[in-house]
C-alpha cells in the first residue's frame, strides 16, 4: 500500500525541481534555450511559435509553487487510485531468496595440540 501523502511530496518536489532547473537555464542561457526549443519544435515537424521572455524572480517563484501544487494533487490522486485497484486485484507480491549457485566453502579448523 502506497502512502499517498508521501507520494505527493515526492512527485510535487520532482516536478517543481524540473521547473526550477528550466527557469534557471532560461535565466542563464536565454538564447541557447530558445534555440533548443526551436530545435525541439523542428524535430516534431512544427514551426516554432513560442518566444522565451526574460526570467524574473517573481515568475520563478510562481512557477515552482504552482507545479508543486499540481504535483501534490497528482500524487494524492495517483496514490489513492493505485491503493484502490491494488486492493481490488488482491495482488500479493512475495520475494523469496534463492539458494546460491556456488556453495560457500567451509574453512578448515585448526586445532591446537596440548603439550
Amino acid at each position: 500500500m502506497v502512502n499517498k501523502y508521501k507520494l505527493w511530496l515526492v512527485l510535487g518536489s520532482f516536478i517543481s525541481l524540473l521547473h526550477l532547473i528550466w527557469a534557471v537555464m532560461i535565466a542563464l542561457f536565454h538564447t541557447t534555450m530558445q534555440n533548443f526549443l526551436n530545435r525541439i519544435f523542428g524535430l516534431h515537424f512544427l514551426q516554432p511559435v513560442y518566444v522565451l521572455t526574460q526570467a524574473s524572480r517573481g515568475k520563478w517563484i510562481v512557477l515552482v509553487i504552482i507545479t508543486f501544487i499540481v504535483g501534490y494533487f497528482m500524487g494524492v490522486i495517483f496514490g489513492a487510485l493505485r491503493n484502490k485497484f491494488m486492493q481490488q486485484a488482491k495482488v500479493k507480491i512475495t520475494i523469496e531468496a534463492k539458494k546460491p549457485i556456488i556453495a560457500a566453502r567451509k574453512r578448515p579448523t585448526i586445532k591446537a595440540k596440548k603439550k
